[in-house]
C-alpha cells in the first residue's frame, strides 16, 4: 500500500484520517468502483467524510472519478476501468 505522505501545505494528517483515507482506498481496490453514498454506508463514514477522503485520494492520483455526475459518482482505484454500461 501507497505510504500515506505528509502533505505539501498545512498540518500533517492526524492517524485517525491516515486511517480512514487507506480504508477508503482498499474499499474501492477490493469491491472495485463505488459511490461516495455507498462508501459511506458500507464502512459506517459520515458522507463528508468520506468526500474528503476521495478528494485527498484523488489529489493524490491515487483514485479517480469514473463514470456519473454528483452523488451518483463512481469512484474507482488507480486506472481500475468503470463497469460496462457507465
Amino acid at each position: 500500500m501507497e505510504t500515506m505522505e505528509r502533505p505539501k501545505r498545512g498540518a500533517p494528517p492526524r492517524p485517525e484520517v491516515i486511517a480512514r483515507d487507506r480504508l477508503v482506498l482498499r474499499c474501492l481496490r477490493d469491491l472495485g468502483p463505488q459511490t461516495r453514498n455507498a462508501l459511506a454506508e458500507g464502512l459506517g463514514i459520515e458522507k463528508r467524510l468520506t468526500w474528503l477522503a476521495l478528494d485527498r485520494l484523488r489529489n493524490r492520483n491515487l483514485v479517480r472519478k469514473c463514470a456519473g455526475e454528483g452523488a451518483e459518482t463512481l469512484w474507482s482505484a488507480g486506472m481500475e476501468p468503470c463497469p460496462s454500461g457507465t
